[in-house]
C-alpha cells in the first residue's frame, strides 16, 4: 500500500506539470488510478475477512500466505463436531505439506545454486588450467625435463660413487656452486 500511496504522489506531482498542457487526460488518468488503489485495498481487506468466514472456492491454496491465514477452526455455527474436527485436521495437514513444500523449495535453491557454482567445471579442458589437463601441455613438458635431470644426476652420482673409492684425489680439491653444477650436468 505504502509504494501505491508513494506511486500516486509521484504521478499527482508529474500531472500537475503536466496540467497545463491536457487538463482533461490528467483528471480521467488520475480517476482511474484511485479507483484503482481503493479497489485493490478493499480486495486485501475483503480477502482477510473472508478467510475468516470460510474458505472460498476460488483461494489457491498452494499460496503460503493464504495457507497462513486460514483460521485454527471452523467458525461455521452450523458445522457439527466431525466436520470441524476434520477441518481441523485438514487445516493441520496443509500447513505441514506446506511446511514440506517450503523446505523442498529451500533445498531446491541451495542445490541450484551448487550447480551454478560447478557450472565452471564442467568443460575442465577450457575453464580450468588448460596446461594441467592437456598431453601437450607446459607441465608435461617441464615433467620430462624433470625426469631428465633426475636421470642424468643419478648417473652422475653412481659415476662419483664409483671414482670415489677409486680417485680420493679429487675431492681434495674445493669447487664453487657454479662449477659443482657445470660438472654434474657435464655429459662427457
Amino acid at each position: 500500500m505504502a509504494t501505491a500511496a508513494v506511486f500516486t504522489s509521484v504521478f499527482f506531482t508529474f500531472c500537475m506539470l503536466w496540467a497545463k498542457v491536457n487538463q482533461p487526460a490528467v483528471q480521467h488518468v488520475a480517476q482511474q488510478i484511485t479507483s484503482l488503489y481503493w479497489s485493490s485495498v478493499s480486495q486485501i481487506t475483503r480477502d482477510v475477512t473472508s478467510l475468516e468466514r470460510g474458505i472460498d472456492r476460488t483461494v489457491d491454496l498452494s499460496s503460503h500466505q493464504n495457507i497462513t491465514q486460514l483460521p485454527a477452526e471452523l467458525y461455521e455455527q452450523s458445522a457439527s463436531e466431525e466436520e470441524r474436527a476434520r477441518y481441523k485436521r485438514l487445516q493441520e495437514r496443509l500447513v505441514g505439506l506446506d511446511n514440506l513444500r517450503q523446505q523442498r523449495q529451500r533445498r531446491l535453491d541451495q542445490l541450484r545454486h551448487l550447480q551454478h557454482l560447478l557450472e565452471p567445471f564442467q568443460e575442465p579442458q577450457s575453464n580450468i588450467q588448460p596446461n594441467l589437463v592437456t598431453r601437450e601441455g607446459e607441465l608435461v613438458q617441464e615433467l620430462e625435463k624433470m625426469r631428465m635431470l633426475v636421470a642424468r644426476v643419478s648417473g652422475r652420482m653412481a659415476q662419483k660413487q664409483s671414482k670415489g673409492n677409486t680417485d680420493a684425489s679429487d675431492a681434495s680439491y674445493p669447487l664453487g656452486p657454479d662449477q659443482k653444477l657445470a660438472a654434474l650436468l657435464d655429459l662427457s
